[in-house]
């Protein structure tokens, strides 16, 4: 069973994270967040919804 990951960000770095993570690791990654300043609604094609408080 592959363990669960959060990725923080939604940059260039995080899609390099992503890419690896998906591809060659024991970690499956089921969401990425972002502070609420920088939440936009959308990334790279994907829906996004605000975080719960």
């Amino acid at each position: 069973m592959r363990r669960k990951l959060v990725v923080f960000g939604t940059g260039q770095i995080a899609e390099v994270v992503a890419f690896y993570f998906d591809r060659d690791s024991e970690y499956e990654i089921v969401a990425f967040t972002v502070d609420s300043a920088l939440f936009a609604g959308s990334w790279n094609r994907r829906n996004t919804r605000p975080e719960r408080r």
